[in-house]
């Protein structure tokens, strides 16, 4: 029930944002990065999280209300879930895309770099993608 009410959430969120109360809009954001994005009980909760906020950056208006919020997201790089951290890193690689956000500040270039020694090749790879070109 947590993950598709995140995503339906988070579609509503970027398809209604010009027509949405500012405030309105943060409180349901700071519920999902906040707490929905740590559900310690399920790590399908975690990647939904992430990947509505996929869809939420769809909607170029959101991008300065997330720019602020995103940073608390870098930890799950570090995930025991490897869905989680591979989810993190598509949401890095589709913001690396972006001018207004930038994906070292959710996530160090050096936090990358250590995991790339000790994660599998599917998250390697999709590291590999991120910090090719950026710098």
């Amino acid at each position: 029930v947590r993950v598709t009410t995140t995503v339906g959430v988070c579609r509503i969120l970027s398809c209604y944002w010009e027509m949405l109360p500012l405030h309105v809009i943060k409180d349901f954001l700071i519920i999902l990065i906040s707490e929905l994005a740590f559900d310690a009980a399920s790590s399908n909760v975690r990647v939904s999280v992430i990947q509505g906020i996929c869809v939420l950056l769809e909607e170029r208006l959101s991008h300065s209300v997330l720019q602020d919020l995103l940073p608390s997201l870098g930890g799950h790089l570090h995930d025991v879930s490897e869905r989680v951290r591979l989810a993190l890193l598509d949401l890095l690689i589709l913001i690396k895309g972006m001018r207004s956000i930038k994906f070292w500040s959710i996530c160090s270039v050096d936090h990358l770099l250590a995991r790339m020694e000790i994660d599998t090749p599917h998250v390697v790879k999709r590291i590999v993608i991120l910090l090719m070109d950026a710098f």
